[in-house]
């Protein structure tokens, strides 16, 4: 075994090989579910909907989003190098964490170097858990924050140590790197935070360490680390702050999470599910807050301040709770991610029970490490660091399993080290007794039972997460069906009777008028509902409600490029040109212009006679959605008017190639050639 281990390359080349494999079986398993392609429902759909925009050219917000920003630009790149092909993105981004847990695999295999006992054991246990420990799969293959956010905070760890081991100017770099890289996951999570502070400390403490003569040297590193943090930080809040109009530090709905975790019917995680209830406490609390004159942050925060206030006793039973979970063995519920999602695939029912085994080796370990006060907490300092600084930062806040899954590279460290802990205790015979206790007491804490899992509630969520999927793959009798089972629990879910009116749009308008009427009466602030009833009151020719309806949605979002562009479009039908053209700049004022808008303008443009303006707005049509034929043609029908008929050429023959039956095209065609 030891002759194996010391063929590095080839134990690693093979072990890597074999997880890239066991994600593509992962990816190849999870692709028949309706919801691999179709990205819908919150968090997911919303990121998607961002890297859209971006894609389309909206390169900063406007509306100050309830998520960090970086992840969406992240997404928008991989859609750009994949051509959207989510099958790619996903396995782009569990790559992304196979290279990250490889790097640091790499900086604790250097520790051997170092005298250390146990290091080259540790460090293929760390590569062993990382590549093949299941659960994590599902989070670095979905569409969300927290797949980007794991590799950044292994690669800025690494830089940590790689700069701690020149202890002059030349680990400024490293340093430096490390910094960004941290501020970079800042700003895709703000639960990083707590890490980025954790190793502030860390950096401080071990300055006033030093003599005079290295606390020079020891200052630069602190600053070269510190300083792009907060530039990236400054940044980000700066411009939030100023799109708002108020304080805004990385994201809104801060106070809300906040909230969530610290409030007298909180259970430490989040017990509030992203639908009807998610919507009645927002909407009391938007209410409240225009009364009060505060922003609905603000007034979260002050529910939670007198909460504590008030409730001292109960708010530290409530903490010491939410430390418990941090480690529990079972999955820390959320709406966002049902149980029917998360273990779709066989590979993810297989490792259900992993976090278990894991949690207690590593608790243990953690314990062991930090009474023995030894080499191990010098080598493994930043993991400790990473392990600490985020389980007291759910402990005050709440608690998920995506939150609690940025621990995992250093649970990974101090597993082995607690194995490798409880077998020298036994084979020496010292201390047996007591280190078994230490063990079991382990055990205990991950495997109490502190909560139960609504089934029906956890069922109902993934109905509503896989009739939107279902209705955006065109099975509208699967969609129905799961959309009515999701009512059947909260019969008042203004989304669903939303997703019900747009399966039933086409065939049966008038139905579809009473289930967007109800999700109106039920969302009576969200525009979907009503663009929705001016689309199904168009399709019935009654263009004034049809209008009426659009402009009542446009007033509730006039940065959602859908609403622009309904109203912009039933105006330009009726003829009001000027009005259209005004609606459709507000898309550009709002920073949400996206191809459909750039192509209104332009055919807009064209209707009044103005082909020269038009022009710019078919082209970048064309640009950012070179797939779309009505684009080109609308292009070449702008060089026609332009007396351009050589222009207009490729792109009729480009459509006509593709489409060879396009009655546009052939039109065009014919105009050209006469």
């Amino acid at each position: 075994m030891s002759n194996v281990l010391k063929n590095k390359k080839t134990v690693v080349f093979v072990l890597t090989a074999a997880a890239v494999a066991v994600r593509i079986v992962y990816l190849y398993q999870y692709s028949c579910s309706p919801l691999f392609n179709n990205i819908g429902g919150p968090d997911i759909g919303e990121y998607n909907t961002w890297a859209n925009a971006i894609v389309d050219g909206n390169y900063l917000w406007d509306n100050v989003s309830i998520h960090s920003p970086l992840y969406p630009y992240f997404l928008a790149l991989l859609k750009l190098i994949t051509g959207n092909s989510f099958f790619y993105i996903r396995l782009f981004q569990l790559l992304l964490g196979i290279a990250g847990i490889l790097y640091l695999f790499n900086i604790i295999y250097s520790f051997k170097g170092e005298r250390e006992r146990f290091t080259v054991t540790i460090a293929y246990a760390f590569l062993c858990l990382g590549y093949f420990f299941i659960p994590l799969i599902y989070y670095q293959g979905e569409i969300i924050s927290e797949s980007l956010l794991l590799p950044l905070i292994c690669f800025s760890t690494g830089q940590l140590y790689k700069a701690e081991k020149t202890e002059s100017l030349r680990g400024l770099k490293h340093y430096f790197m490390s910094g960004i890289l941290l501020g970079l996951a800042v700003i895709t999570h703000p639960i990083a935070v707590f890490y980025a502070f954790a190793e502030l400390v860390y950096l401080f403490l071990k300055l006033l360490r030093y003599v005079k003569t290295k606390k020079t040297v020891a200052s630069a590193n602190i600053i070269s680390f510190v300083f792009p943090v907060l530039i990236i930080l400054s940044a980000v809040s700066i411009y939030n702050t100023y799109q708002s109009g108020s304080f805004v530090f990385i994201q809104r709905n801060s106070g809300y999470n906040l909230f969530l975790g610290n409030n007298p019917e909180s259970n430490g995680m989040c017990y509030i599910s992203a639908g009807p209830e998610w919507d009645r406490i927002h909407s009391k609390a938007e209410k409240a807050a225009d009364e009060m004159g505060i922003t609905k942050d603000k007034y979260f925060y002050r529910k939670v301040y007198r909460y504590i206030t008030n409730n001292p006793y109960e708010w530290i039973k409530l903490v010491i709770r939410k430390a418990l979970l941090v480690w529990n063995y079972k999955d820390i519920y959320s709406s966002l991610d049902p149980l029917k999602v998360k273990y779709y695939t066989p590979i993810m029912r297989y490792g259900r029970n992993f976090f278990g085994v894991l949690a207690v080796f590593a608790l243990f370990g953690l314990y062991m490490t930090l009474r023995r006060k030894g080499r191990w907490i010098y080598s493994y300092r930043h993991f400790i660091i990473l392990i600490l600084s985020v389980w007291i930062g759910l402990s005050f806040t709440v608690v998920s399993d995506r939150y609690r899954y940025l621990m995992l590279p250093g649970l990974f460290v101090l597993a082995p080290c607690g194995l490798i802990s409880l077998y020298i205790n036994i084979k020496k015979a010292e201390r047996v007794f007591i280190v078994l206790v230490y063990f079991v007491l382990a055990a205990v804490i991950v495997y109490m039972p502190l909560y139960r899992i609504n089934t029906q509630k956890d069922n109902a969520f993934a109905a509503a997460m896989y009739g939107e999927a279902f209705y955006q793959e065109g099975k509208y009798a699967d969609a129905e069906f799961n959309l009515q089972k999701a009512l059947d629990v909260f019969p008042q879910w203004g989304r669903c009777y939303n997703n019900l009116g747009l399966i039933v749009m086409e065939n049966n308008p008038e139905k579809a008028v009473k289930y967007l009427t109800k999700a109106y009466v039920i969302m009576p602030n969200n525009a979907d509902p009503l663009m929705n009833l001016g689309l199904c009151f168009s399709s019935l020719g009654n263009d004034e409600k049809a209008e009426s309806y659009f402009k009542k949605a446009f007033e509730i979002d006039k940065a959602d490029p859908k609403t622009i562009f309904n109203y912009a479009y039933i105006l330009y039908q009726e003829g009001k040109l000027e009005k259209a053209e005004k609606v459709l700049a507000l898309s550009r004022k709002n920073n949400c212009v996206n191809s459909r808008i750039r192509n209104l303008n332009g055919v807009i443009y064209l209707t009044k006679g103005k082909p020269e303006t038009a022009l710019k707005y078919f082209k970048n049509a064309v640009y950012y959605s070179p797939d779309k034929n009505e684009y080109k043609l609308n292009l070449a029908a702008c060089y026609i008017a332009l007396k351009k008929p050589e222009r207009a050429e490729g792109f009729i023959s480009e459509v006509l190639k593709m489409d060879p039956g396009n009655k546009k095209a052939v039109y065009l065609r014919r105009m050209i050639d006469s």
